[in-house]
């Protein structure tokens, strides 16, 4: 038989236990039958080999029901009687099975029914034995589940059938029935302590310091401000407080209205020192931190600022900035020369680069400069959200990870090959979609906007596969569409990643964000990829409070998601700071390196002081045949003057020649580049390499003028090209602007300086002469 539906494996799971003699018992629950239907992609026989070993395992484990977790548990192989289509041992449980036809027996036991078996599965359907439950032997009952000849004269003595016998037999069970998995530790219970950094990330020195450290991290998304407050104290990351803060005006949008930002963001720090101020003294450091401003981490939830993969050949990586700059003016939507870039190599050849445009940048960094906010870092939210997920999930036993980013405007997804991320992309999808569908059906409540949120849900007729269990939505109707068009672009994007991220049945989607406050969105997205899906929980292994409880919370906490991760010290992590703040950066890593440098230094005199103390004596009646040994040598002194001189001539003829090479280099490198990248309109006619810029002029010696030749900037190396411009006269500035804006993107020329620029009358106005000063 080919698949079957859901509704079918329903029906078919309870008419062979009634035919197994189970009667009405629903040992199954709705979410183990999903669970079942799903793993076994509807196939029968998978599924009557899957319920027999659930079954055995609900009686192995004095169970009534069979829940999602316990058939999770079985595909895992982590029960005794588990494993998904596992091959039959040849030597059965006996007490196990006869104790599950006993409970299917239990409401009739005067009867001797007649089971209908295929291949001792319960209840099927092709040859009949008789069953005595009258007779046993040894003390166990005969089962059809167990045909005779397969029970082994011992089974009295053993019966588990582990025999043990030299050991062979009790090995081999262990090695089939217990497989340990590291999904079935408690997540929580995977790190050594709360809050502690996970050894697997790397760190650098100086947050190996027992320095005090303090993050108010703030994620601007459209007219949202999350904020938490991470303390780094002993080595411990503690999630002190936290809060959404939700500009109760609809019209409102950050990345457009910076000075009303300004405000909102300090009415926040208000609502995070009120949280604080609760505990008295304990948290006045951090609401110093506060009440200055100090230590922003920064993520704005905008599609400009943003972080992407960039593959770099392995012949190319000399030229790794080219080709990186080049990749990403194709992605982004700016030109690549009035953007901000940063990037750090990954492995393979992989380069992560953040990327911002340059205005928009430092825009935002003068208006928090002029009001007195210290950003430390400042991250795109695809790079907050990797932190959280390292910090959080890193040793959880996954083949692959999507993480399902659902913003109030924009959205995103992020594939990740165990901790490597692998994939980044965009989604045009956010909860501004169900505003905007309210407003055009004129159910909008600008009055109430938070109460129209709290709606936000999947229609029941996109859940069908849930049950009945599910409410139906008050705008179900006018947010189905909005569903179907997420549908079309997660699709789109999960098949897209595909072929580089392998998807499993260990794969999990995990969801972050604002989307955490859509009812039943996991439910859809599980349906919808049929890949299990949860909420990132990105404070899942912070320290917190001693109050705190994840109940209390308002909202979901993979809203505080962005938040968090931008506030976890992981290292290598890509910040783009406007450069009113790197200047900070600097200062304060100066600060850190020279008390670092100064505590080292301490230590080392010290060292030395207890040293000098210890061997002065030693040293003094050392000196003297050493002195006498200095007269001695004076000749070989006299020989050492000679070689250092020798070696010093040496010295400057190699830096000589080093000057020279490196200048053959650059000459190649740039006819090179001149040669692949010169448009056709233009025609170089002359490339010269000298030393300083040589002109034309005329001196009047007496009564005559003589041509004499000026040479200026001899100290410089100069490139000379001088060519021509052919082209529609309409366009032939664009062209030659256009090729002056290439050799300078190749970063090979300090400046580039136009000498000449003229049209030849005799040549007509398609013709234009240029002569270029190109200094290295």
């Amino acid at each position: 038989m080919g698949p079957i539906s859901l509704e079918d494996t329903k029906g078919m799971i309870k008419h062979r236990i009634e035919v197994a003699g189970g009667k009405d018992n629903n040992w199954f629950l709705d979410e183990s039958v999903i669970k079942i239907h799903k793993n076994t992609q509807g196939y029968p026989r998978k599924i009557t080999q899957l319920c027999h070993q659930a079954l055995l395992a609900m009686m192995g484990e004095n169970k009534n029901v069979i829940d999602e977790d316990m058939v999770s548990r079985v595909i895992a192989g982590k029960i005794n009687h588990g494993g998904l289509l596992r091959q039959k041992k040849k030597k059965e449980n006996k007490i196990a099975v006869n104790k599950l036809l006993d409970v299917l027996q239990k409401d009739d036991q005067k009867t001797e029914p007649n089971f209908e078996i295929d291949d001792d599965w319960i209840g099927a359907t092709n040859n009949k034995v008789d069953v005595n439950l009258n007779q046993p032997e040894d003390g166990i009952k005969k089962s059809s589940f167990i045909p005779e000849e397969k029970i082994e004269s011992n089974s009295a003595k053993d019966p588990v059938g582990d025999t043990n016998q030299k050991g062979n037999s009790l090995k081999k069970t262990e090695k089939s029935d217990f497989s340990f998995d590291q999904d079935s530790i408690d997540p929580d219970e995977i790190y050594m302590s709360l809050g502690k950094q996970n050894p697997k990330l790397k760190s650098n020195f100086f947050s190996r310091l027992p320095l005090y450290v303090i993050y108010v991290v703030l994620n601007i998304d459209h007219r949202r401000i999350i904020a938490t407050v991470i303390e780094k104290k002993k080595g411990i990351n503690t999630l002190l407080c936290q809060d959404v803060f939700t500009s109760p005006n609809f019209e409102t949008d950050y990345s457009k209205n910076y000075d009303l930002l300004m405000i909102d963001i300090s009415k926040v720090l208000d609502l995070l020192i009120k949280q604080l101020d609760v505990y008295g003294s304990i948290y006045e450091k951090a609401v110093s931190f506060l009440e200055r401003k100090n230590a922003i981490a920064l993520t704005f939830d905008d599609n400009q600022i943003s972080t992407h993969i960039i593959q770099v050949p392995t012949e190319g990586v000399k030229d790794k900035d080219q080709i990186i700059n080049f990749s990403l003016n194709k992605q982004i939507n700016f030109p690549i020369e009035d953007a901000v870039v940063k990037s750090i190599k990954g492995p393979r050849n992989k380069y992560y680069c953040s990327v911002a445009p340059k205005d928009k940048l430092e825009s935002l960094g003068d208006n928090l400069s002029r009001n007195q906010f210290d950003v430390r870092t400042w991250f795109p939210v695809s790079q907050s959200i990797y932190n959280a997920y390292l910090w959080n999930y890193i040793d959880r036993n996954y083949s692959s990870a999507i993480v399902l980013h659902v913003g109030e405007k924009n959205g995103l997804i992020l594939g990740l090959k165990r901790e490597k991320l692998i994939r980044i992309k965009s989604l045009y999808i956010g909860l501004t979609d169900f505003f905007d569908a309210l407003i055009d059906n004129g159910l909008f409540n600008s009055k109430d906007i938070e109460a129209q949120r709290k709606l936000f849900q999947v229609p029941k007729a996109l859940l069908s596969q849930k049950g009945d269990n599910i409410n139906a939505g008050k705008y179900d109707d006018i947010f189905r569409p909005v569903f179907e068009n997420w549908n079309q672009e997660i699709q789109r994007t999960i098949n897209a990643i595909r072929n580089e991220l392998k998807i499993d049945e260990k794969t999990q989607v995990l969801i972050s964000g604002s989307g955490s406050d859509i009812l039943y969105l996991n439910e859809y997205i599980e349906i919808m990829t049929g890949i299990k899906t949860d909420y990132l929980n990105p404070i899942k292994n912070l320290a917190k409070v001693p109050d705190f409880d994840l109940k209390s919370l308002k909202y979901n906490s993979a809203v505080l998601t962005p938040s968090v991760g931008a506030g976890l010290p992981i290292n290598e992590s890509l910040s783009i700071l406007p450069k009113v703040f790197e200047q900070n950066k600097l200062f304060r890593l100066v600060n850190q390196v020279g008390i670092s440098i100064s505590f080292i230094t301490v230590i080392f005199c010290l060292i030395l002081l207890i040293q000098k103390k210890i061997s002065v004596g030693a040293i003094e009646s050392s000196i003297a045949p050493l002195l006498e040994s200095k007269k001695e040598l004076n000749h070989v002194e006299q020989k050492y003057d000679k070689l250092s001189e020798g070696t010093k001539n040496i010295r400057e003829q190699l830096k000589k020649l080093t000057y020279d090479s490196d200048f053959s280099k650059r000459a190649v490198e740039i006819n090179r580049i001149l040669s692949f990248y010169t448009p056709k309109e233009i025609k170089i006619s002359l490339i010269k390499f000298q030393n300083g810029w040589q002109t034309e002029a005329y001196q009047k010696i007496g009564r005559d003028i003589v041509p004499v030749v000026d040479t200026k900037d001899e100290h410089l190396r100069i490139v000379r090209l001088k060519g021509s411009v052919n082209s529609n006269p309409a366009y032939i500035n664009d062209h030659f602007q256009n090729f002056i804006g290439m050799l300078k993107a190749t970063n090979l020329f300090d400046t580039i300086k136009i000498m000449n620029q003229s049209s030849n009358k005799s040549s007509g106005p398609e013709f234009l002469q240029f002569d270029l000063k190109c200094i290295l």
